[in-house]
Order: structure tokens, then sequence, then C-alpha cells
């Protein structure tokens, strides 16, 4: 009878320490640095489509883009040159997110040879998860913009 009783309280004691150890596991594998990545900038993004609204055929399909890959600690690295003004293959430099009057705001800074450039974008996710960007300042009359699909995640930089 005795160790029957014994038994019994061993097994409340038993559960409260795995109850315990599980809320500890989850508190600490559920980190502030988890970025969900259907909404968010980070991750590495290659160009798929371009789109200029006054040409004849404003969405054109690109094969093989260009990447840019954005990191939590806001820096960044690119492929991305031709609308930029760098002509080296690759460029590192920092971003910063705004929410501006006409809506959220990419600003990227760059070191290309001899010069630094930044350019501000409106940027958006859109419904089919693809990172679409336009320039703040276009040149483009009837508005262009940029179509990046992800193809990594990635949450912190190298």
């Amino acid at each position: 009878m005795c160790h029957n009783a014994m038994n019994r309280m061993k097994k409340p004691h038993a559960i409260k320490t795995l109850l315990a150890s599980l809320m500890v596991i989850l508190v600490t594998s559920c980190s502030q640095d988890e970025i969900p990545e259907n909404d968010s900038l980070f991750g590495k993004w290659q160009l798929v489509e371009i789109s200029d609204g006054g040409s004849l055929q404003p969405y054109r399909a690109i094969e093989n883009g260009s990447s840019m890959t954005f990191y939590t600690d806001s820096t960044l690295t690119t492929t991305y040159h031709h609308s930029l003004g760098c002509s080296i293959d690759q460029t590192e430099g920092s971003y910063e997110t705004t929410k501006g009057e006409k809506g959220e705001e990419l600003t990227v800074h760059l070191s290309c040879e001899d010069k630094e450039l930044t350019v501000t974008y409106y940027y958006g996710i859109n419904s089919e998860g693809h990172l679409v960007i336009s320039p703040k300042e276009s040149s483009c009359d009837e508005g262009c913009s940029w179509k990046f699909k992800r193809i990594e995640t990635t949450k912190k930089s190298d």
C-alpha cells in the first residue's frame, strides 16, 4: 500500500517537471529573432520580372536575373547593379525601411568603386510572395518596377 501511495506522489511531481521543461524549451526556441518569411524583406531575392508601364510590352520576364540579399542586421549584398549605377559584379552596403507618405520605403546605401550611392524605392511583398520595388525618383513616365522572387531565407549576416 505504501508503495502505491509513493508512486502516486511521484507522478504529479514528474508531470510538473516535464511541463516546466517543455515551457523552457518553448520559450527559448521562440526567440525574438524569428522572422516570418512570408512577408519579410529578409533573404535572398532574384530578379524575375521588369515592368515598364510605358512600353508596348509592360511586363518582361527575366531569366537568371540579378540578386539582392537582405540580412537582419540591416546589411545587404547585391549583384543588382545595372539600375544602381555600379559596374562591379557584387557590392555590399546597408539598407533601411521607413513608412513614407505613399507607402513603405526601402533606402539602399552602396559603396561602388569610387563613389557612395543611395537609392530609395517603394517596396512591398505582393500576394504571390514576390518583392516588388519601384524607384521613388522615377525616370519612367508611366512608372516602372522590378519583381524579385525569394530564393533563400537568410536571417543573420554571415
